[in-house]
């Protein structure tokens, strides 16, 4: 797993995630990247010298059977932890620790835009 900060000057406007293609069902490439596009306009890059409000979020990653309404992740996003659970069928067990590392890594260097809080399923 790789990923890359794409920025237009100091902006960031895209972050591209390329997976073991072992990894990630190619059928849901397209579902995966609207849902994690979604998921990151939640979070704000800290700014080098930015005060950080408390310790870094934990980040888990799960794989469960059969998630509800045809989800591709569901993600429950709290205070201190944020849970993205995908539906087994779309990434290996491999795939999820990886994306589980390299969330966490994330974590320590952004932060919540808005008040956590919301469970949400993204397709």
């Amino acid at each position: 797993m790789a990923i890359e900060d794409m920025y237009n000057g100091d902006d960031l406007f895209q972050i591209r995630i390329t997976f073991n293609p072992k990894d990630l069902k190619k059928s849901w490439v397209k579902n995966l990247s609207q849902a994690f596009t979604a998921e990151a306009l939640r979070w704000a890059e800290r700014r080098t010298g930015q005060t950080v409000g408390g310790p870094p979020t934990t980040v888990r990653v799960r794989r469960e059977k059969s998630l509800p309404n045809g989800l591709c992740v569901y993600i429950e996003d709290g205070v201190d932890l944020v849970v993205y659970v995908f539906d087994e069928d779309l990434i290996s067990e491999a795939g999820a620790h990886a994306l589980q590392r390299m969330l966490t890594s994330r974590a320590l260097t952004w932060s919540h835009r808005s008040e956590p809080g919301a469970s949400r399923g993204l397709r």
